[in-house]
């Protein structure tokens, strides 16, 4: 007879808290800029908000 093995204890649960991401999109379209990944975010059902969508210089290296 196996022994009964136990479920894990499930992970303690901490509690969220803001991040700011920032992400180069080095070619998207410029009359919607940002409109692929806020669809791709909001189909994941991931809370989020856009601070700022700033045009970056093409070889702006920061």
């Amino acid at each position: 007879m196996e022994p009964i093995q136990q479920k894990p204890e499930p992970a303690e649960q901490q509690k969220p808290v803001p991040y700011r991401v920032l992400l180069r999109l080095p070619a998207t379209d410029p009359a919607a800029p940002a409109e692929a990944l806020t669809r791709a975010l909001r189909a994941a059902n991931l809370p989020f908000e856009v601070e700022t969508i700033e045009r970056v210089r093409q070889g702006d290296g920061r």
